[in-house]
């Protein structure tokens, strides 16, 4: 198995769950052996889950690495004061990079190192909520605080080094990485296709403020299923708020086959782009936002608002409209805490009509 392919964080947790039954009393037991002895060892924050951790960690970082972008010509650029150890071993690790693809040495190792601690904080953030209910050790209070920077207290409170020229030092660091590169030679031509790591919440679309240009953005859409000369042809364009992919929502017109069953361009898009319970689609002539989930749908307003602050569902006004960030941040929550089919369930309690509707047709 590829380690790029390798979830750490899994991995970690599972090593952690285990390692009690292969060391017991300091001494290495074969699993054969474990029959005579009695099963209650649990993880309790031991040296050996330290290790896993770290190990784990490192193996992170690889990813990190591996997966980061390396002829990026908008790369940000930071002030020049990072300490020049961090950037030191930074620059060793990237040398059995190099060795696979010599883009990997044009890499802005400022951009680098915040990416690094960024990957360190996202993997560390939830084994601290884990040990925290296994050892019932306090976190410390400065992890409270949101503007605090919480790379040396995590790494604190998990018992890591604080130093990231500390957490990388030790030959086995560099030997590790140089194994681990060998996963990189049969995929060298694919590189620049990996997932990069660390994985970022994938937000909605950005929306333009004026609606006025979501309307002039769809003038030129014309319906896949119907004739490229049919002027006349009507057509409802529906933008996905996942991706922004425009396609018709008109029931009758773009049925498409999935698994034998026939359903609406926008119930086939949710499929592939979000699966099949979490769709979200503006329906920008209706100026309404459409949830999904499997056979059934709601409406929502559509984020947009007059001057007086006042949705208009349908466009029947004709008042010009400008985004609203409240409406759109409820939106964005109902997608980032993956609860559109729980709020589709709850409009069906309150609105009855919905019921009339066939929303695998949409």
């Amino acid at each position: 198995m590829n380690i790029l392919d390798c979830d750490m964080l899994s991995l970690a947790v599972q090593l952690t769950m285990t390692i009690g039954f292969s060391w017991i009393d300091n001494e290495f037991v074969l699993s054969k052996n474990l029959s005579d002895l009695p099963l209650y060892r649990v993880p309790d924050g031991s040296v050996d889950e330290l290790y896993i951790i770290h190990l784990t960690l490192l193996g992170h970082i690889f990813q990190t690495i591996a997966s980061f972008p390396k002829d990026d010509e908008e790369a940000m650029e930071f002030n020049d004061d990072v300490k020049s150890a961090e950037k030191t071993k930074l620059s060793s690790l990237i040398v059995p990079f190099t060795k696979i693809d010599p883009r990997y040495s044009s890499m802005n190792l400022d951009e680098l190192l915040l990416t690094v601690k960024k990957a360190i904080v996202s993997f560390l953030e939830p084994l601290a909520v884990l040990y925290n209910a296994i050892t019932l050790v306090p976190p410390p209070d400065v992890l409270k605080h949101p503007e605090y920077h919480e790379y040396e207290a995590l790494c604190r409170y998990m018992g890591l080094p604080t130093k990231l020229e500390d957490l990388l030092d030790g030959d086995f660091v560099l030997q590790l990485f140089n194994q681990w590169s060998a996963h990189l030679v049969p995929i060298k031509d694919e590189l620049s296709k990996i997932v990069r790591q660390p994985i970022m919440p994938r937000p909605l679309v950005d929306l333009p403020t004026e609606f006025t240009d979501l309307l002039h953005y769809c003038t030129t859409y014309h319906c896949p299923s119907m004739k490229a000369n049919d002027r006349y042809a009507a057509t409802q364009p529906t933008m996905c708020l996942v991706c922004g992919t425009l396609m018709c929502s008109q029931a009758y017109c773009c049925q498409k086959m999935f698994n034998k069953e026939s359903m609406g361009a926008c119930n086939y898009h949710m499929r592939i782009c979000s699966g099949d319970s979490n769709g979200m689609f503006l329906r920008i002539r209706e100026c309404q936002v459409v949830l999904l989930s499997k056979k059934r749908g709601t409406y929502k307003p559509a984020p947009y608002v007059d001057e007086f602050g006042e949705t208009d569902t349908g466009f029947r006004r004709g008042n010009p409209l400008h985004l609203q960030p409240e409406i759109y941040k409820k939106l964005q929550r109902l997608w980032m805490h993956q609860e559109v089919a729980e709020e589709v369930v709850n409009q069906y309690d309150m609105n009855h009509r919905n019921l009339n509707l066939d929303w695998h047709h949409f």
